[in-house]
């Protein structure tokens, strides 16, 4: 019966991998949440911009204004509880930021770090996708056979 269960749980995983394969969920990407400093003049925030569609792996970068973000928090905690904290479109905590869309590969440290010493950057955030948590699942089902 386990040795059934088993080979049952193979069979579905090749059959995942097959399906990612020619839909081309292999192909993994991550964003990168890039939030820059308040109070940047637009030519700063073009320049930086500029700065990081210059990366050779970067597919898209995509600019989220103060005012943006704050409708995304918004959207995402209500109204309530941004009049609960004090929070108005014009004075709130929530940054400017760009995301990247990025492919995956060996000199990804390596633009971690460039981005990093781009002058007006504050953080970086890595966002991993649901491809992570697939391919997280089939390595885990095939480690333990």
């Amino acid at each position: 019966m386990k040795k059934r269960f088993l080979n049952i749980t193979i069979v579905i995983v090749m059959m995942i991998s097959t399906i990612c394969i020619l839909t081309g969920c292999g192909t993994k990407t991550e964003n990168i949440r890039v939030y820059i400093n308040d109070g940047l003049s637009e030519s700063k925030i073009t320049s930086i911009e500029n700065k990081l569609k210059e990366f050779e792996n970067v597919n898209s970068v995509q600019y989220i204004s103060k005012e943006n973000a704050y409708e995304e928090a918004k959207e995402k905690l209500g109204q309530e509880a941004l009049d609960i904290s004090g929070y108005t479109k014009s004075i709130h905590p929530f940054p400017a930021y760009f995301t990247l869309e990025v492919k995956n590969n060996k000199n990804y440290d390596n633009l971690l770090k460039e981005i990093e010493s781009i002058d007006g950057v504050k953080t970086i955030i890595v966002e991993t996708d649901t491809k992570d948590v697939i391919n997280a699942e089939m390595n885990y089902i095939k480690n333990n056979k």
